[in-house]
């Protein structure tokens, strides 16, 4: 009987313990992520501002889609008359190859 509880003590003890260390790590890949998030987000926008570079990441707003962003002039003005030449989509793919951005 004390053996049986004692198994039972040990199982719930290494039970809690693997949950603990199931939201340590997973904590720790968050903040990981967050800070390459955090890098990414300054390489593409030059802010070095971390409380800002936080907001940005929790409105979602990624390196990534801040590229995207930066074409939206070039689109514009491309699409002003109603329709894009050759020459205006050739910029607007070469400014897209710049910053990283595949066809």
């Amino acid at each position: 009987m004390e053996d049986s509880l004692h198994e039972r003590g040990k199982a719930m003890e290494d039970l809690y313990f693997q949950q603990k260390d199931q939201q340590l790590l997973a904590k720790l890949k968050a903040d990981l992520g967050k800070e390459e998030g955090r890098k990414s987000l300054e390489r593409a926008t030059g802010i070095l501002d971390e409380g800002i570079l936080d907001k940005m990441l929790a409105a979602n707003i990624s390196a990534e889609s801040m590229l995207a962003v930066s074409l939206i002039p070039l689109a514009s003005v491309a699409w002003s008359e109603g329709v894009m030449d050759a020459g205006e989509k050739e910029a607007i793919l070469q400014a897209a190859d710049i910053a990283g951005i595949d066809a």
